[in-house]
């Protein structure tokens, strides 16, 4: 078994269309957080937490494999356990929106009025970026034990155990 996450209350059961609109939100969510892992201007966690927010109410199996997921996993998890980003996650976001947002004012936007309009937007998806809680790596080890037991050292975990290894199997979660 691998850091198991606390079973969620079941809820009642959506109508198929509601179930199937969300699945297909979640996968489109999915696929537009891979292309912004290699793409500057596309966000990559935001599109995470909503595929996530999509399959928590479709697809058991579905949220299961996005939190299991190698690369999307460590992400989720530890927003989900602590609500808080790496520091280099934070860095890597606030160089990409000056980057973006300022060489777009400067060179590709010819309106003054958009520019500024572009400019505030970008300043505030800054300072919002800027407020998001760095992880303490206290609270990582915390969440880790937490989540797998005293003998955590064994599994091979994601961001919310980084200090124990780099990726979180693909095997099914345990439903503790």
């Amino acid at each position: 078994m691998v850091c198991a996450v606390q079973h969620r209350p079941s809820r009642p059961p959506l109508q198929p269309v509601w179930r199937w609109l969300l699945i297909a939100a979640g996968w489109l969510c999915v696929g537009l957080a891979a292309a912004g892992v290699v793409l500057p201007l596309l966000p990559t966690t935001p599109f995470l937490l909503l595929a996530a927010a999509c399959f928590s109410r479709s697809s058991e199996r579905f949220y299961r494999w996005l939190l299991n997921n190698r690369h999307f996993g460590p992400l989720l998890l530890q927003w989900r356990e602590n609500r808080s980003v790496s520091l280099r996650s934070k860095r890597v976001a606030q160089v990409m929106l000056v980057v973006t947002f300022g060489s777009t004012c400067m060179w590709f936007v010819p309106n003054d009025i958009a520019r500024v309009v572009l400019a505030v937007f970008g300043l505030t998806m800054f300072v919002i970026v800027s407020r998001l809680r760095v992880a303490d790596p206290a609270d990582v080890a915390a969440t880790c034990d937490e989540l797998c037991g005293a003998d955590a050292s064994r599994h091979s975990t994601d961001a919310v155990c980084s200090a124990r290894a780099k990726t979180l199997p693909h095997t099914e979660l345990s439903a503790r």
